[in-house]
């Protein structure tokens, strides 16, 4: 979708330091190696990156000795409400199984309007120009 927005921010409501990367959704990083120089990381840099990231993610699971992580067993009727600049959120592999094998899953998704703009910063627009990622590729 081109749009830019910061991988780390501050949460709008409490204040804390969040990550804000999907790993699949994410198609580029821009690194700030200058006053108003960016830099494009290459692919063998961004794998590196969403490893590292999805490692730590699994590090938070109970079974990988992690404490900050948590399962939930969705019931039928159930409403889940997650805070998408706070919180990291992946499908069990179990999600994924047949729905013949586990039933069928059906979700709904709503987002709600941010209540000020996410902003990349640094003086960069809001969704990736052509002129841009050229420059973060030289």
């Amino acid at each position: 979708s081109g749009v830019l927005h910061p991988m780390a921010h501050d949460h709008p409501i409490s204040g804390r330091r969040s990550v804000y990367l999907h790993l699949g959704m994410t198609g580029g990083v821009l690194e700030k190696i200058g006053e108003d120089q960016f830099r494009l990381l290459g692919e063998d840099e961004l794998q590196k990156l969403f490893h590292s990231y999805n490692d730590l993610l699994n590090n938070g699971l109970p079974e990988n000795g992690g404490n900050y992580a948590i399962s939930y067993q969705y019931q039928e009727g159930d409403c889940i409400f997650i805070d998408n600049l706070a919180l990291a959120h992946k499908a069990s592999p179990q999600a994924h199984f047949d729905a013949k094998e586990q039933g069928l899953r059906i979700l709904h998704r709503t987002t709600v309007k941010a209540m000020k703009p996410f902003l990349p910063g640094f003086n960069l627009p809001s969704t990736a120009t052509q002129a841009l990622l050229r420059d973060a590729q030289e």
